[in-house]
């Protein structure tokens, strides 16, 4: 038995070296994972709880008493919110850029706290504080909505040009603003201001087969050369007949020149019967209404994609 027990051998130092290195990888990768989880946490319990003041507060003045408060004590580790954007509570809708409005003042601090109050003719308000430092709202270009858009592509010169055939023949053509080595996108892009629409996202400008002059533009927020084929995203598009427009989503796709592919919106259309899918439903006749109606499309049915939203 004695020498059985001499005979069993234990682990070496090197082994034991390699089962720490690892279990230390490993912690490395899921502690920050854990640590977003935990966040989350404390900022869904945040938001109930203020959501809980608010209706406290809001049925305290329905009886008479407009000077009831509530101070909800916030647990969240970080300032501002990492987990959500926008954030709606009760009948307050805020985002992260938008600063102070009537009802919003402040923002969420670590370990800050929100006061819920009345304010007659406002309704409830929400004040947050404690914050250690200002938060940065993110920079969005603010958009020029009375802009003709196709007036883009007429001042490139490239309708009496490049497109000349296409256009006296009906024939179809697209200039992709994600195309790759493009001789005609540059030119299109030197029109385009810093206020401009297309000065952000993705666009495209199509001309469909055998009509007069059949021209529209596919426009969306989201630059789609980042996300994977199949993603869907909302889709904005203008027609060339003095101001139709329509929203609708498209799935990303590829296309592919001179043996480079690169994603797009809009692949495959090219005729009528392949365009009427996408401009069904609500025609606008503003760019300022069609792109509100794209903004509230995003924030509702897209929110991960509400920060790519111009002003």
């Amino acid at each position: 038995m004695r020498k059985k027990l001499q005979n069993k051998r234990g682990f070496t130092l090197v082994e034991l070296i390699v089962v720490l290195t690892i279990l230390g990888v490993l912690a490395a990768m899921l502690i920050p994972a854990l640590q977003g989880y935990i966040e989350k946490a404390l900022e869904t319990s945040d938001i109930v709880n203020v959501r809980a003041a608010y209706m406290q507060v809001l049925s305290d003045a329905t009886t008479g008493d407009v000077t009831a408060e509530q101070t909800v004590q916030l647990k969240q580790g970080q300032d501002g919110w990492q987990h959500f954007d926008p954030v709606t509570i009760a009948g307050i809708t805020h985002y992260a850029d938008e600063g102070d409005t009537d009802n919003w003042k402040g923002s969420p601090a670590a370990h800050g706290t929100c006061t819920v109050s009345y304010v007659d003719g406002t309704g409830v308000v929400l004040m947050w504080s404690g914050a250690s430092k200002p938060q940065p709202a993110p920079i969005r270009p603010t958009v020029d909505l009375t802009e003709n858009l196709h007036g883009i592509l007429k001042n490139s010169g490239l309708l009496e040009t490049d497109l000349k055939d296409f256009t006296a023949r009906g024939k179809f053509y697209e200039i992709d603003s994600s195309c790759p080595n493009s001789t005609m996108v540059p030119k299109v892009q030197a029109q385009i201001g810093k206020n401009s629409l297309l000065s952000t996202g993705t666009w495209d400008f199509r001309k469909i087969s055998g009509e007069d002059p059949g021209r529209y533009l596919f426009w969306t927020s989201v630059d789609v050369t980042k996300f994977a084929v199949g993603t869907e995203v909302p889709v904005l598009v203008s027609k060339e007949d003095g101001g139709t427009f329509y929203i609708t989503t498209m799935p990303v796709t590829t296309s592919k020149v001179k043996n480079q592919t690169y994603n797009v919106i809009g692949k495959g259309i090219t005729n009528r019967t392949t365009l009427n899918p996408y401009i069904t439903g609500t025609a606008y006749t503003s760019l300022e209404d069609a792109y509100a109606a794209y903004a509230d499309m995003v924030k509702n049915s897209y929110s991960q994609y509400a920060d790519t939203l111009p002003r």
